[in-house]
């Protein structure tokens, strides 16, 4: 059960309530159409190909990107190969706290679909 929730966890795992993939509504919020039309005006409004790298691990200054159609994947890479762990659809958004400093960025994006964004600079 806790293996559909996360791929990683044995079936058998037990349901961690304080786990925040869980809590998708938390963790990935989605912004309403206002949201979007306001966050908008601060960005750039891009058609990125499937399979586009948007940012990835070890970037500093990355951008801030809203899905507006098609979809983000987030991913982590390891000697093993790279694991897709969070998925962003329409109206949500990306962000570490490399946002509000010049920290490396821990894990990358990609373009999930063909899709658009707004593209937004720190």
């Amino acid at each position: 059960m806790n293996s559909e929730i996360r791929p990683d966890a044995p079936a058998d795992a037990p349901v961690n309530p304080a786990d925040p993939y869980l809590r998708r509504a938390q963790t990935f919020p989605m912004l309403t159409d206002e949201q979007v039309e306001r966050a908008a005006e601060f960005g750039v409004v891009q058609a990125v190909p499937r399979g586009t790298v948007l940012f990835d691990r070890g970037d500093r200054g990355v951008d801030f990107f809203i899905v507006i159609d098609g979809a983000i994947e987030i991913f982590e890479t390891s000697p093993s190969g790279q694991t897709v762990f969070a998925r962003l659809e329409k109206h949500q958004f990306t962000g570490e706290l490399d946002l509000f400093s010049d920290r490396e960025n821990l894990v990358g994006g990609r373009m999930a679909a063909t899709g658009q964004v707004i593209r937004t600079p720190r």
